[in-house]
């Protein structure tokens, strides 16, 4: 499952898996840190190859964040979300608070 960055209720942290965006658009965008909206970077040609894929988080800073393999900054805003696993043994019979499903949480 995929949850926005906006949903997570954190900021990105190494070892995060996220999907980057489909649609990254190459220099024409300017995407931002959802924290530091101000500072903003377009996506260069050598990102368009990772569209769609999911990558891990290497390191975030204040203002850019680094994956696995590549040299460029990333910012928030360039990917899609972060990839949760779905517990296996989820149980529908097994509620949370308000009589919501454990298995309605990562829906």
């Amino acid at each position: 499952i995929i949850v926005p960055i906006q949903e997570l209720g954190r900021r990105l942290q190494p070892g995060d898996q996220v999907v980057v965006r489909s649609d990254l658009g190459e220099g024409r965008n300017r995407y931002a840190m959802l924290h530091n909206p101000d500072y903003v970077l377009c996506a260069v040609g050598d990102m368009m190859n990772l569209r769609g894929k999911t990558v891990t988080i290497r390191n975030t800073y204040s203002n850019y964040i680094k994956i696995n393999g590549d040299m460029w900054n990333w910012m928030d805003e360039m990917f899609e979300g972060v990839v949760i696993d779905t517990p296996a043994d989820c149980d529908d019979d097994v509620s949370g608070g308000d009589n919501v499903s454990i298995c309605d949480l990562f829906d």
